[in-house]
């Protein structure tokens, strides 16, 4: 009525699509940036064998620039039903675009750096950082301890994750007079890459 939309998350039945969708409004000051599916481990576990199925958000302010803040939110959703719950947020300094589940732990992209979460129950707790340097991470994507980093002026870069050091480690990067604004893994040593030219 007042001119506003609202953003959210929107739920639907693939095996029915005539039901209706199930809508989770996200916060009005905020602007969604990206959502995945991720299957996360306990921190607090020894075990670390019950993973558990979340959608991970990412948001930020709706006025937000490079230098604002972003959130991250975890929402549980029970199989039976299209609706969800918020379990938890963090905040982050700068505009997460990529989310992506690694090893049980959540990897994102943020501003120039990677920043990979370990979710324990009621939180988030920040395992390492790494900072590659570049303009702005907008893509990424994981094979095994691997992770390949989309940045809008450097190109593809390659590095992997130390798990006795919690680190990550530059393997390689590619640069070019094009820059891929994606990048996935398609096998153990070949990646694709999306740009325009």
């Amino acid at each position: 009525a007042n001119g506003r939309t609202e953003s959210g998350l929107i739920v639907l039945d693939a095996r029915d699509w005539h039901a209706a969708p199930s809508f989770t409004p996200i916060n009005d000051d905020r602007r969604l940036t990206t959502a995945t599916h991720v299957q996360l481990t306990n921190g607090n576990d020894q075990m670390k064998n019950e993973a558990q199925s979340f959608i991970a958000v990412a948001t930020t302010a709706s006025d937000a620039t490079l230098s604002g803040r972003g959130f991250v939110a975890l929402y549980s959703y029970d199989g039976g039903s299209l609706d969800l719950c918020k379990v938890t947020e963090v905040s982050v300094s700068g505009l997460v675009y990529g989310l992506v589940e690694f090893n049980g732990m959540l990897l994102l992209t943020c501003n120039t750096r990677l920043q990979l979460f370990e979710w324990t129950e009621e939180s988030f707790s920040l395992v390492c950082e790494y900072d590659i340097g570049g303009v702005l991470c907008v893509s990424l994507d994981v094979l095994g301890y691997r992770v390949v980093v989309a940045d809008f002026v450097q190109g593809l870069r390659l590095l992997v994750y130390r798990p006795e050091t919690r680190t990550f480690q530059d393997l390689s990067f590619h640069t070019g007079a094009v820059v891929p604004l994606t990048c996935s893994f398609i096998s153990d040593g070949i990646l694709v890459g999306c740009t325009e030219v």
